[in-house]
C-alpha cells in the first residue's frame, strides 16, 4: 500500500476512533476502477497539512485558547523550547533536551519522536512520508500565524 493510501486510511481510522467528523471531501479518492483481481483501484488525492492534522487532533489542540489534551496545545509551538508548556507532563528525557521547535525539529519529531529523543514517547506512531510530515508541520506553523 502506498504512503498516500496508508495515510488516508490511518486518518479515516483515527477519525472514527476519536469521533472526528471527516467529510467525504477531506478524504476524496479519484477513480474507482476494479482491477482484474476484483480489488478496487483507488488513487487517493494528496492530503493537505490541515487534513493530515486531523490524526493529531485527538491529542493536540491548535488554537490560541486551546486546552492541552494528552499532548500540549500546538498553537505557537514554532521556535519554542521543547517541554516548555505549563501544565503538560513531559518525559524527563524531553525536558533534558535543548531542542527548539524549528521546522526541522518538528518534522524529525513527527517522523520519529522516540528516535529523536530516546526514552520519551508519543502515542502517535508515524505512518507519514517525509513529504507528508513537511506538509503537516507547515500547517502547524501556519495555524499560529
Amino acid at each position: 500500500m502506498s504512503y498516500k493510501a496508508r495515510s488516508a486510511l490511518i486518518i479515516l481510522v483515527l477519525g472514527i476512533c476519536f469521533d472526528v467528523n471527516l467529510s467525504s471531501q477531506e478524504l476524496s479518492f479519484q477513480g474507482n476502477d476494479i482491477e482484474e483481481s476484483g480489488a478496487p483501484n483507488v488513487k487517493p488525492t494528496l492530503l493537505t497539512g490541515e487534513q493530515l492534522y486531523t490524526a493529531c487532533s485527538g491529542c493536540h489542540s491548535i488554537s490560541v485558547d486551546g486546552a492541552h489534551r494528552v499532548g500540549p496545545n500546538l498553537y505557537g509551538i514554532h521556535q519554542q523550547p521543547a517541554a516548555s508548556r505549563q501544565g503538560v507532563a513531559y518525559s524527563d528525557a524531553l525536558t533534558a533536551t535543548k531542542i527548539v521547535w524549528d521546522r526541522t525539529a518538528l518534522i524529525g519529531w513527527v517522523l520519529s519522536a522516540e528516535a529523536m529523543v530516546p526514552n520519551t514517547w508519543m502515542l502517535y506512531h508515524n505512518h507519514l512520508s517525509p513529504i507528508e510530515a513537511e506538509r503537516l508541520v507547515d500547517y502547524i506553523i501556519s495555524a499560529s500565524d
